[in-house]
């Protein structure tokens, strides 16, 4: 495995970005939210993987960083999720803030 470089933080950017924008699609859609974590890991896996192998690199290393993208896309959601009920003093999961536009 190469090391850490410029190129491969941008690239597990874009793979957080990714997975984060389609957890959201999904939840939007229904999906329940005790699954997004899942949902999160295996798309970054998947997404990771593919992308790596098209562009001529080592897939396993892409398996490695779309987990990696995929477990700070969960983190920017339950680290949002648990700021907005911190400060609304909000108990309920299923219960969002007012005006907060997210599940």
């Amino acid at each position: 495995m190469e090391p850490v470089t410029q190129q491969s933080i941008q690239e597990i950017g874009t793979i957080t970005l990714a997975v984060y924008v389609i957890v959201e699609v999904f939840k939007q859609a229904g999906f329940p939210s005790k699954y997004c974590g899942l949902l999160s890991i295996g798309l970054g896996v998947v997404i990771g993987a593919v992308s790596y192998y098209f562009l001529g690199k080592p897939w396993m290393e892409g398996v490695v960083e779309g987990f990696w993208g995929a477990a700070s896309a969960s983190g920017i959601y339950s680290g949002t999720k648990a700021t907005f009920r911190k400060n609304t003093g909000s108990t309920d999961e299923n219960v969002p803030p007012s005006g907060y536009a997210g599940c």
